[in-house]
């Protein structure tokens, strides 16, 4: 007999995952009251003796599973009495005992597919533990059918009497053979007409946030998160449904609808809903079997839909779904033409099940799904719900142990709780406005992961500059400046009078509060003088990079309109034109030297505010328009306050200043260091010219303290020797994500010096949060840690709700060290900068960054990249940050990044990722060592399709990647496969499975680099393949393979390997008997 199309399904995944219980389903029955053992397993065989599908199994004949109907023979049930237990660990054991049993795979092939113990808890009471394979049962076979038969027969034995069933008039068989009768192709290509529109433009993968990556074969390991809904929440759900016209199944749906929206906020948002077929056919109603077919349920949402909006949208939905049930879920995958993956479950990976209503027998009998789990997860996720006969909903989330800790489960079932209780109260809602959160959570995201309001103390000073001068009286004699390799230094008593000199020329000139000063001047003491010298004249100063092309320089300028430009003599004879209103000054010519000579040098007087600008700085943006942060006395103060509380602990001696100083970064190392008495070491400029000097100066100078951009000190680790780094006491990372791999490379060099990676973007005044790495780190990227004594971090979704731990938004900072905005551009800053809704203070504000985070449990955060990083390709949205992690770490990259370019403008199907990467020095990359690598690491829509080597990646003046700079694949030295692999002759092997493939496929030939299901294959197909090739090869070729291999050639690959693996073990006259048998010697 053939299997029904349901069956197939099962049977076909059941080969692809033989070693895993995956479709072993537990079920308990409870027994309430006295119980006759004997009798009640004659009852239970009598169930078998009358329902062929529970002593069926499924065998092959000639590569095609079949059903195969044994005569009956009674199962014996194992018994097991825990009563001698103490009452406490008794229910302990008896879910361990049927937990065991769960777990023990089936034979398909053979059978039974089926097996019991009968476990006595107390003296009036039983459960009955079932594992079976879902392929010969379903949820009414279950409920509506098994249990009340059950009881039928055990009432009838005890009352010895007859049973009033009548003997079956059909069996399952004639169901698989009526629905393979019924199926046509006109049926098929309406039905398909249907599914074609309505998953038009869904997403392939939903993106559930995860706690793991998610791996390239999913192993089906899963985990069970229990619930009971209280009786009031139960009620007003079907008081909803009642008023909606909908049923109970449609409002769990609009609510998981509802929750993966607000976790994923993808648009689409596709559920697997779990259908029933016995409806088609009267004859069918009483029969056990498994009539489910589970097709992909997708609604269009957003923020702005109400709930009443949703609830109609998934009634029309479902009701389009049952009309159009009859198409196979495998024929619907395979007409639409999905990307198959063994890392995820093709058109959704979330599904949906409402238990069928349980009759309320006599004796108190009750069944359940929800007590015993196999450890398996078929899917990302599995919500399932059971509407006991008192009315109360119970349920349970399955997930995979692949991508969940057990924590994050139970927080989105405490979330979806949430949400159901105010979706049904408020059904006018719209969907962002929905409680997700409790009082709890709100708190903790809000107020315990933010410092207290009283963790930094006020400032002791109005201005940044007051702060120096402190230091000045208590160490004037001390070294405040070190430029190497000269040697030559600056006291800070000397720094401090010649600031205070040229200030008062400044303010001789003309200079007020409100107008800057650019300094053009690469790090020496003539910077430093001028910084200070603005700041005491109650200025702020604009750092500008001495190498920044002419043209760039004068459209800064032309923004800022300086009143000064303090720089070099030989620098001012480059110039480009300068503004009207600017004046230049040069700090080294004669005349000004002898002017500066002649003014006092004591300490100014300052009677400004601390809400006066301090600075001015460029910051890199994606508009296209130059952006200037205004930082105040105010955000710096505390900025720097912040660092010295922080890092109190670490006190530098020695900071090497490895920033440009029109880099913000730069500012932590320059007023950290000259507000604490440390000697701020400034290495020969520009600082590109002299990286291989840099070893030998940490030694010269003594360096204790550094900050680099990640990239910069991995150059640093791998060209010094121990004794070069051995003066380290904090190193700091900053300005781009950290890979755990420089995590890992310091912790190996330096296993006693603490590595911090500090993040914050220049609008918040250098940094927000800071991470002490740990080798231990599980993430591929460090995370970016907690927010610091100075600011307030809040992860809030587009509507500016928080979002939950483990779910990703956008990262807002509020707190004292937030800028006043871009200098003169309001307009730019008012989308920016936004009022603090969580703040009690009228003026306080956040700033957007436009970086995508997560909270941790622990309340920190992990940088997951840039919103405007994200892109999609063929339906799938990935983040770039993520495969540029995992390209970073393989041992012979030193950096990489990674770009999605669209070849055809008109034709998004053009689409595809190219990955640029740096080798490290020395090392060799092979294309095909580096697929393989990737294909470990990543899901095959994530692997690049391009790759291109370069020297190094184009930075800006940041040092920050510049995307903009990577030259067009077809412009650069792309990676390409070893010469002596491509155009060879197949192999033995390679023909034979092109033989095969072709057979199957009713094909002349097959090229051996195409994919068997783009040439047409399909799942059932799949499996006979591999069946043929194991035959031919005397081997066992997992199923697997087929799906794991990018080509037909890659088939060929592993059956080599699989043939190598059997002939080490024979001799060599038996290994070459055996190939010549094969016609392979």
């Amino acid at each position: 007999m053939p299997l029904s199309l349901g069956q197939q399904q099962l049977w076909f995944l059941s080969q692809l995952i033989k070693d895993r219980p995956v479709y072993n389903e537990c079920v308990t029955v409870h027994l309430p009251g006295q119980l006759d053992r004997d009798l009640f397993e004659q009852s239970f065989n009598e169930f078998i003796r009358r329902h062929e599908i529970w002593r069926t199994s499924f065998p092959e004949k000639d590569g095609q599973p079949v059903q195969e109907v044994h005569p009956f023979k009674p199962l014996k049930l194992p018994f097991v009495d825990l009563r001698s237990l103490p009452p406490e660990k008794r229910e302990t054991e008896a879910r361990r005992l049927a937990e065991e049993q769960a777990r023990l795979p089936f034979d398909l092939a053979n059978g039974p597919l089926l097996r019991g113990l009968l476990v006595q808890l107390e003296d009036q009471l039983h459960r009955l533990y079932l594992t079976l394979h879902h392929i010969i049962f379903d949820g009414v076979t279950l409920y509506q059918i098994f249990l009340p038969e059950l009881w039928e027969h055990y009432e009838a034995l005890c009352s010895g009497r007859p049973a009033s069933l009548p003997e079956p008039a059909h069996q399952y068989a004639d169901y698989a053979l009526w629905q393979q009768a019924s199926l046509h192709e006109r049926l098929l290509d309406e039905q398909l007409a249907y599914w074609r529109q309505a998953l038009e433009g869904v997403p392939a993968l939903i993106n559930l946030p995860t706690d793991f990556p998610r791996p390239p074969v999913q192993s089906f390991r899963g985990g069970m998160v229990p619930f009971r809904l209280s009786r009031e929440l139960a009620e007003a759900i079907k008081r909803l449904a009642r008023e909606e016209g909908v049923t109970l199944y449609m409002v769990l749906m609009a609510s998981l609808q509802a929750l993966l929206y607000r976790y994923t906020r993808q648009e689409h948002i596709v559920i697997g809903a779990v259908l029933g077929s016995r409806e088609q056919r009267p004859e069918f109603a009483r029969m056990p079997g498994y009539f489910l077919n589970t097709l992909p349920l997708a609604c269009k949402l957003t923020d702005s839909l109400s709930v009443r909006e949703l609830l109609q949208q998934v009634r029309e939905r479902i009701i389009g779904a049952i009309a159009h049930q009859d198409i196979p879920f495998s024929y619907l995958v395979e007409q639409l033409q999905i990307e198959r993956s063994l890392a995820w479950n093709p058109l959704f990976q979330v599904a949906l099940t409402l238990e069928p209503h349980l009759p309320v027998l006599p004796s108190g009998w009750t069944i359940t799904q929800m007590d015993v789990s196999a450890g398996t997860s078929k899917f990302d996720l599995s919500l399932e719900v059971d509407e006991r006969p008192d009315g109360t909903l119970i349920g349970r989330f399955e997930y995979s142990r692949d991508l969940f800790e057990e924590e994050t489960i139970v927080r989105l079932a405490r979330h979806w709780q949430t949400l159901l209780s105010s979706l049904v109260s408020s059904p006018s809602c719209p969907l962002a406005s929905l409680q997700l959160l409790s009082h709890d959570e709100l708190h903790q995201l809000l107020v315990s992961f933010n410092p207290s309001p009283d963790s930094l103390p006020p400032a002791p000073v109005p201005a940044i500059h007051l702060l120096f001068e402190a230091q000045v009286l208590r160490s004037p004699s001390s070294c405040a400046l070190l430029q190497l390799p000269s040697g030559s230094s600056l006291s800070y008593l000397s720094l401090n009078s010649q600031a205070n000199q040229l200030a008062r020329l400044l303010l001789s000139l003309g200079l007020s509060p409100d107008s800057p000063v650019a300094i053009l001047l690469p790090p020496s003491p003539s910077f430093f003088i001028a910084l200070f010298a603005v700041l005491k004249a109650g200025s702020f100063y604009l750092p500008l990079e001495p190498s920044t092309p002419p043209a760039r320089l004068s459209a800064l300028l032309s923004h800022i309109q300086p009143s000064f430009l303090l720089t070099s003599q030989s620098l001012a004879s480059s110039l480009p034109a300068l503004p009207p209103c600017t004046s230049l000054l040069c700090l080294d010519s004669p005349s000004l030297l002898a002017q500066l000579s002649s003014l006092p040098s004591d300490n100014l007087p300052w009677s400004g505010s601390p809400d006066q600008l301090a600075y001015l700085i460029f910051t890199s943006g994606s508009t296209g328009s130059p952006k200037a942060v205004s930082i105040s006395h105010a955000n710096l103060l505390a900025s720097t306050l912040s660092r010295l509380l922080y890092y109190r602990h670490l006190p530098p001696s020695r900071f090497l200043l490895l920033s440009p100083c029109s880099f913000d970064s730069s500012v932590a190392g320059i007023f950290w260091s000259l507000c604490s008495g440390a000697t701020l070491v400034l290495p020969p400029s520009p600082l590109s010219d002299h990286l291989l000097l840099l070893p030998s100066l940490l030694q010269q100078a003594h360096i204790s303290h550094l900050l680099a951009v990640p990239s910069l000190y991995r150059f640093l680790l791998e060209h010094s020797s121990p004794s070069q780094l051995s003066s380290l006491r904090c190193c700091i990372v900053a300005g781009e994500p950290c890979p755990r791999s420089l995590v890992l490379l310091h912790f190996s060099l330096l296993p006693h010096t603490p590595l911090f990676n500090e993040y914050g973007p220049s609008e918040t005044t250098v940094w927000a949060s800071v991470h002490p790495c740990s080798p231990s780190d599980p993430f591929p990227i460090s995370p970016i840690g907690r927010p610091l004594p100075h600011c307030r971090l809040y992860v809030l979704d587009p509507s500016l709700q928080p979002v939950p731990i483990g779910v990703p938004g956008q990262l807002f900072i509020g707190g004292p060290s937030v800028s006043p905005g871009y200098f003169r551009q309001p307009a730019l800053s008012s989308l920016s900068f936004l009022p603090d809704p969580f703040s009690s203070s009228p003026n306080a504000r956040l700033y957007r960054t436009g970086d995508l985070v997560r909270w941790l449990p622990d309340g920190s955060l992990l940088f997951l990249g840039r919103l405007d990083q994200q892109v999609k390709l063929r339906g799938f949205r990935i983040d770039l940050t993520e495969i540029e992690a995992v390209l970073s770490s393989h041992p012979s990259i030193q950096e990489a990044a990674v770009l999605l370019s669209q070849p055809s403008p008109s034709d998004p199907s053009s689409s595809h990722l190219v990955a640029y990467l740096v080798p490290r020095p020395g090392a060799e990359l092979a294309l095909q060592d580096l697929h393989l690598y990737l294909k470990e690491h990543l899901p095959d829509y994530m692997i690049p399709k391009i790759f291109v080597k370069l020297e190094r990646l184009p930075t800006n003046e940041h040092g920050k990647i510049d995307r903009s700079l990577l030259p067009p694949p077809e412009e650069a030295n792309l990676l390409s496969e070893d010469a002596s692999s491509v155009h060879r002759e197949n192999t033995p092997v390679e023909a034979k499975i092109a033989e095969l493939t072709a057979a199957i496929l009713n094909r002349e030939h097959v090229d051996l680099e195409e994919n068997f299901f783009r040439l047409g294959g399909n799942s059932l197909l799949g499996a006979q393949l591999v069946l043929r090739i194991s035959g031919a090869f005397g081997i066992d070729l997992p199923l697997q393979v087929l799906f794991r291999s990018p080509s037909l050639r890659t088939l060929a690959a592993e059956v080599d390997r699989l043939l190598f693996e059997k002939i080490e073990s024979m001799s060599d006259e038996e290994a070459e008997e055996w190939l010549a048998r094969l016609g392979l010697a």
